[in-house]
């Protein structure tokens, strides 16, 4: 992933925060709604599994508490090679 691609024609990534392993960590600018985010996209295919994602991003959306992240969007969408990747 590189800083300016837009992901789901919303999110437009800004600067990498964070490498690490399997996620990559973006200050992204959500174009919708006009307001900084923080957005997670599993490493490129081969390092990590996809369902675990998917399962852990489930999870973490129905949780509701002061000191943990909150979860606005799950969709996938295609890296610069074209390949389905999920974000969050």
């Amino acid at each position: 992933m590189e800083s300016g691609l837009r992901l789901t024609e919303r999110y437009r990534l800004v600067e990498r925060l964070d490498d690490g392993g399997t996620m990559e960590v973006w200050r992204a600018w959500d174009e919708l709604l006009g307001r900084p985010v923080a957005v997670k996209v599993p490493a490129p295919a081969g390092t990590g599994p996809q369902r675990g994602f998917r399962r852990g991003v489930n999870r973490a959306a129905a949780l509701s508490h002061a000191a943990l992240e909150t979860v606005f969007d799950s969709d996938q969408t295609r890296d610069a090679s074209g390949s389905s990747r999920p974000s969050s």
